[in-house]
């Protein structure tokens, strides 16, 4: 498991509350999009919370939600500006699964044709019918029967929210479709604080 640091020490926590740079492409009450200094790809963004968690499953139930809605944003804005021919938007949720960072972080990262990347899940076989008996035994006994989920009124983002605390520059870049892979890596370049 990854070690949990206080937020005190945590560069993400810098990173979220101000105290360090970054090129932020979004922020709210809750979470900041930032650019990913190691990126990935061109216009790999990392979205993280403010509050210091380490885990996902340790995220409340509506900033839960909200990360979901940060993450499309941000997906859509890269859509627009980058035209890249698909995403991928993960989370390492422990070391084994990749974690690296003593937070948690939502990773939205832009896909080119040939890109190198791989992200690609090795084929399965199927489970048996012994194996899914014990899984969902195992389910019910930790969790009851399945129920249906509890819908909510859905969280909506005012274009205010979206603009209001981030650079206006960088929203204007997404928003009008400008940002090039050049103007990403020249976004790195810079050293103004955002």
């Amino acid at each position: 498991m990854v070690d949990q640091m206080g937020s005190g020490d945590c560069i993400f926590c810098q990173l979220a509350s101000g105290a360090m740079d970054s090129k932020v492409v979004y922020e709210d009450d809750d979470f900041k999009a930032i650019l990913d200094i190691y990126p990935a790809s061109p216009g790999h963004v990392l979205v993280i919370p403010k509050e210091h968690v380490v885990l996902f499953n340790q995220l409340s139930e509506y900033k839960t939600q909200r990360l979901g809605v940060v993450a499309k944003i941000v997906s859509e804005k890269l859509f627009k500006a980058l035209k890249p021919h698909g995403l991928n938007v993960f989370i390492a949720n422990g070391t084994v699964a990749g974690q690296k960072a003593p937070h948690m972080i939502c990773h939205v990262i832009p896909r080119f044709e040939g890109d190198g990347l791989n992200f690609n899940l090795p084929e399965g076989t199927e489970v048996d019918e012994e194996s899914f008996s014990k899984i969902k035994e195992f389910s019910v006994n930790a969790w009851g029967e399945a129920k249906p989920v509890e819908t909510q009124a859905p969280i909506t983002v005012s274009e205010s929210e979206v603009t209001a605390p981030v650079v206006q520059e960088s929203i204007d870049a997404f928003d009008d479709g400008k940002v090039s892979l050049e103007a990403i890596n020249k976004l790195y370049e810079e050293s103004d604080n955002v």
